[in-house]
């Protein structure tokens, strides 16, 4: 699917949909439950469906209907079974990383034979930690580099060493899986733990299903044979659909309101909040609702270590800041859905952004606008977002190739954009985008025509004022010699034809303004 945007401002009040982070989460835990488990206003997204459908292949099924309180949110009874799984089972994460790291360690708390399987680019990401696991445990494991997985064995308990500086999601796999295990475990992390936030996410998951787990200065203990309870469990709004919206805000022309977030929110893409007042960004919470006001924004130094989802918007708000914006500790982009480091400084630069990429982030000279072309989403939804939020200050239509990315985690964003007055129109005649640029490049000449116009008499005013003569054909002879050495030969007759309609024209303005006086 493309998608055309563009040259339209957002305004008015949108209510985020709900956190695939927490949405994951909520319902594994419910799927490893002694019991019955509602989890409201979960996230209706291609994601989530993948983690229900992994649920399923271990024998826990769940009913599920939409919800009546939020947009792409999904009321879920989920049947949990105690973590009695099939013995035999075939666990397919689509493209979900989330899903496949927080499943390897899940399916695995039982005996039994598990092979994974995934889609996209997700066949060809890192799973190291869990394979080097697996040989310090003694798992038995067929793996060559790439999807499929399949192992034959159980966790144990025990003693796991993590690297602090791989994705929390590995971490969280663990958190969720060892409770239910015989035997006391402790995780150590080695070095400084990356995205921590995302692993208090799931501390705050697992304790609402009843889950102890003590933090200590070197990592986690947690005890064994635990269980999960079940219980209600509401999904709150995400910030990492957010940080468009709040980007949208502030590059538009009037604020936008922003419902369903949580002030006291653990989600690391909070930050995003902090980010933008970094660079001058207007942003304030009323009640529950963040306001967003459109903002001039400077360049700023933006640490995403803690936040890397955040690398596509940033590099959007960098591109239209004055000065430099520099992207650093962002090096975990260039494994997810895509390499979004290099997604980015390619697509933007196709727009016309001042931007490179560093091996762990971006350095990105803003620009007061970018200009119109066709991109790829490199089919990663954020890269389809962020580019379509760079729409509202280009000039010209984006064709965004793959549009349908969103789906991953935001099925109805380009519905959301049009409600709220932006531009997302599906692509269906190719004479559409060209239209488009013929319709802003006339709305462009009438605005330049009439700035020239008021120079003209501004110049004629100062003429006056001097004894200069006001009618200088031999300046309007030059003017019109450099515009033709311009244009092609053919065009020569017109663009002389039309250039002197416009000198008559200021000729008029300038003779108009002395007879005024």
């Amino acid at each position: 699917m493309e998608i055309i945007t563009g040259g339209k401002p957002f305004s008015g009040v949108i209510t985020i949909p709900p956190s695939k982070s927490i949405s994951h989460r909520a319902l594994l835990a419910a799927g490893l439950s002694n019991t019955d488990c509602h989890v409201m206003s979960a996230l209706d997204a291609d994601d989530i469906e993948a983690t229900l459908d992994c649920l399923l292949s271990l024998g826990v099924e769940s009913q599920v209907t939409k919800s009546t309180l939020t947009n792409l949110a999904l009321d879920i009874n989920v049947l949990g079974n105690g973590a009695k799984w099939e013995k035999k089972s075939i666990v397919r994460s689509r493209e979900s990383g989330s899903t496949l790291r927080f499943m390897i360690p899940i399916a695995m708390v039982t005996e039994g034979e598990r092979t994974f399987e995934g889609e996209g680019r997700l066949v060809e990401r890192p799973i190291t930690p869990y394979i080097n696991m697996f040989d310090e445990i003694g798992i038995n494991y067929d793996y060559n580099g790439k999807l499929p997985l399949t192992v034959n064995g159980a966790l144990k308990s025990g003693t796991f060493k993590v690297p602090g500086n791989i994705s929390s999601q590995f971490i969280t796999g663990l958190l969720m899986a060892l409770p239910v295990i015989p035997g006391d475990s402790e995780i150590i992390i080695e070095g400084e733990l990356e995205s921590a936030s995302y692993v208090d996410l799931t501390l705050d998951v697992l304790e609402a299903f009843g889950v102890e787990i003590n933090k200590t200065d070197s990592g986690y203990v947690i005890k064994g044979n635990q269980q999960y309870t079940g219980c209600s469990y509401e999904v709150e709004g995400d910030f990492s659909q957010a940080a468009f919206f709040i980007a949208a805000g502030l590059l538009g022309e009037e604020p936008l309101t922003l419902r369903g977030l949580s002030q006291t929110s653990k989600q690391g893409d909070r930050a995003m909040i902090k980010i933008v007042k970094s660079m001058g960004g207007i942003i304030d919470w009323q009640g529950e609702d963040l306001i967003v006001h459109p903002s001039e924004l400077h360049g700023a130094v933006v640490d995403l270590k803690d936040c890397p989802d955040l690398g596509p918007i940033v590099s959007v708000l960098g591109s239209f800041a004055t000065g430099r914006t520099t992207v650093i500790n962002a090096e975990r982009l260039r494994i997810k859905e895509s390499d979004r480091l290099a997604a980015m400084t390619s697509e933007l630069k196709k727009l016309g952004a001042h931007i490179e990429e560093t091996p762990d982030g971006m350095i990105i000279d803003g620009v007061k606008s970018l200009m119109g072309a066709k991109v790829e989403s490199w089919n990663d939804h954020r890269i389809a977002m962020a580019l379509t939020i760079a729409g509202i200050k280009t000039f010209g239509s984006i064709r965004i190739d793959g549009a349908e990315a969103v789906r991953k985690s935001y099925p109805g964003f380009f519905e959301d954009v049009r409600a709220l007055g932006g531009r997302a129109d599906i692509y269906t005649d190719p004479l559409i985008p060209l239209r488009s640029e013929i319709s802003a490049i006339d709305e462009s000449i009438v605005e330049l025509l009439e700035k020239r116009f008021e120079v003209i008499e501004e110049i004629a005013e100062i003429k006056q004022k001097n004894g200069m003569t006001i009618l200088d054909s031999k300046r309007e002879e030059e003017l019109l010699s450099k515009l033709k050495e311009h244009v092609k030969d053919s065009d020569g007759d017109v663009i002389e034809a039309i250039y002197e309609r416009i000198l008559d024209e200021s000729r008029k303005k300038q003779t108009g303004r002395i007879e005024k006086n």
